[in-house]
């Protein structure tokens, strides 16, 4: 392809343009993204970002600021992981009757429930998130079992 002198004349507008434009403007996003990762003011050079401590970053650190309430959330969301475990285990085991599987299904979505119905409003979000994704599972699970897709 040959490069004609129109498609040379483009690219120096282009270049000029951008040269044209003032600092302000093309570093408004550097200056914000600095003054929100470290508390830096914009005079600051883009270089210099403080970084903060690993368990300000992490959900998990997160988690560790929690309220009491939060607290009891947290062990009931254990204790309905650890039920989801004993249930995946049933399934995989081939002495346990489906009849056995689906009542211990049963009692999972029970305490479910009732971990759902004790949620206060101020809840980080993230404990909400993971009682939703629970749900989910658990509705999914009940849609498989009445399907039939578990023949012991």
């Amino acid at each position: 392809m040959k490069i004609q002198n129109e498609q040379l004349i483009a690219l120096q507008r282009q270049q000029e343009a951008k040269k044209k434009t003032p600092v302000g403007k093309q570093d408004a996003f550097t200056n914000l993204l600095n003054e929100k990762l470290g508390g830096q003011t914009a005079a600051t050079s883009p270089g210099q970002v403080k970084i903060p401590l690993v368990n300000q970053l992490t959900p998990a650190g997160m988690l560790l600021q929690s309220s009491s309430s939060e607290g009891r959330l947290m062990e009931r969301l254990d204790h309905l992981l650890g039920q989801w475990e004993n249930y995946a285990g049933q399934l995989e085991s081939p002495h346990n009757s489906l009849r056995d599987i689906y009542s211990s299904f049963q009692n999972l979505t029970q305490d479910l429930k009732a971990a759902k119905e004790d949620v206060p409003p101020e809840t980080n979000s993230i404990l909400r998130d993971v009682l939703n994704e629970i749900e989910v599972l658990a509705e999914t699970e009940k849609i498989k079992i009445n399907r039939g897709d578990y023949f012991l």
